[in-house]
């Protein structure tokens, strides 16, 4: 009776993170809206009963998956910053993580997300969190002599995030690229706020 169970918890497990794979890609790929809880369970051959069994809707499901994405890149970011690296060479790998899990994400992805109340709050609590994170590496940065001193960090972080939010109202995603985006958010911004030293680095790293 203990292996049928232990086999039957296996199996969920396993299914879980199938549901969970399965929907992230057809919502990356086609939009949130554009993707039915049917076509989930049509793609993994289950029934929508078991579907729901699992996940009780699709903000559930996409509330998993996006939390999980978020928790690999921060971790992958994370590690390599623990092995020494000097902020510039951090900002590269988290530079070079970002764009390349997003490269391939439709437009309507992150237009869609914007409608579920949960995965709203959720990005909202992240964001807060990110921001005393990254108000720390800037602080770090002008140790290190990288990042000017002079600045006014905690406004330079406002200020992006109104970048960040007028991307989506204005659907640039529909009319740039990511790569665009990230290029030019990322390093323009990044270059005002560096050093002499700092410059120097942009310039040997992002050629």
């Amino acid at each position: 009776m203990q292996e049928i169970t232990r086999d039957l918890t296996d199996y969920r497990i396993g299914l879980r993170d199938k549901i969970l794979e399965t929907a992230m890609a057809a919502f990356e790929k086609k939009g949130v809206k554009a993707v039915k809880m049917d076509d989930i369970a049509t793609a993994l051959s289950i029934s929508k009963r078991t579907l729901y069994e699992i996940y009780d809707d699709k903000e559930a499901l996409l509330y998993e998956g996006i939390s999980k994405r978020d928790r690999l890149r921060h971790d992958q970011i994370q590690s390599y910053a623990s092995k020494g690296h000097n902020v510039m060479e951090i900002l590269k790998e988290a530079y070079r993580v970002n764009s390349n899990a997003s490269r391939n994400i439709c437009p309507a992805f992150y237009e869609d997300i914007h409608r579920y109340p949960k995965i709203e709050q959720y990005m909202q609590k992240v964001r807060a969190q990110k921001c005393a994170e990254i108000l720390d590496f800037m602080h770090l940065g002008v140790k290190q002599g990288f990042f000017r001193s002079d600045i006014n960090y905690n406004l330079f972080l406002i200020l992006c995030d109104s970048v960040t939010d007028a991307i989506i109202e204005n659907k640039l995603l529909s009319t740039y690229t990511m790569d665009e985006l990230y290029y030019n958010f990322f390093l323009v911004p990044l270059r005002g706020v560096c050093t002499e030293k700092g410059l120097q680095l942009v310039a040997e790293t992002w050629k």
